[in-house]
């Protein structure tokens, strides 16, 4: 995020409950699932963007689909590839999806999980080479897993076949969420 110009501007919380659980809502009043696991999910997105909405944060080149396949190590220096149609926005967005997709992509049994629903260490370590690991970065992005899992969960579900992939990714997901609604 450091290689474009920053920018300060309001984190739209409420902005990205319109995009993530409008729909979400809608497909569930349509489909009647009053007791889907992800109401509760969403629930957690409302009552986090209301104390969120309008923080002052930086605004950042955002990748949208920033994940670690796009992520390349070498020995000097990280790449990141993959970066059309960036816009800016807040940069909780960009950590956040990154996570998610690592969540997906992670093979075997998961160690216990903290309240962003993943392993500790990656968000310690993350955040440590990132350079930002205080409390309000960790609640905005902790927002933005949320938000992109309601995302990720009504884009599949609504679809009239379930595709493999989607059902991984789904159940991945439900093991996320005893954590995160702990918290």
């Amino acid at each position: 995020h450091e290689a474009f110009e920053v920018r300060p501007g309001a984190f739209d919380a409420l902005e990205r409950l319109d995009e993530t659980t409008y729909p979400f809502r809608r497909w569930i009043a349509d489909t009647g699932r009053s007791n889907d696991p992800f109401i509760p999910l969403a629930d957690a997105a409302m009552a986090a963007a209301e104390t969120l909405d309008n923080d002052l944060v930086d605004y950042v080149k955002y990748h949208r689909s920033y994940a670690p396949r796009a992520v390349h190590l070498g020995l000097e220096q990280i790449t990141v590839t993959d970066l059309q149609n960036t816009k800016r926005r807040p940069r909780a967005y960009d950590i956040a999806y990154f996570f998610v997709e690592a969540m997906f992509e992670h093979r075997g049994p998961l160690p216990e999980l903290n309240a962003l629903g993943l392993p500790n260490a990656w968000q310690e370590a993350f955040l440590l080479g990132y350079g930002r690991s205080d409390a309000k970065i960790v609640s905005m992005i902790r927002f933005a897993v949320i938000t992109r899992m309601v995302e990720v969960y009504v884009a599949g579900m609504s679809k009239k076949r379930l595709t493999q992939r989607f059902m991984a990714k789904r159940d991945r997901m439900l093991e996320m969420l005893p954590a995160i609604l702990k918290s």
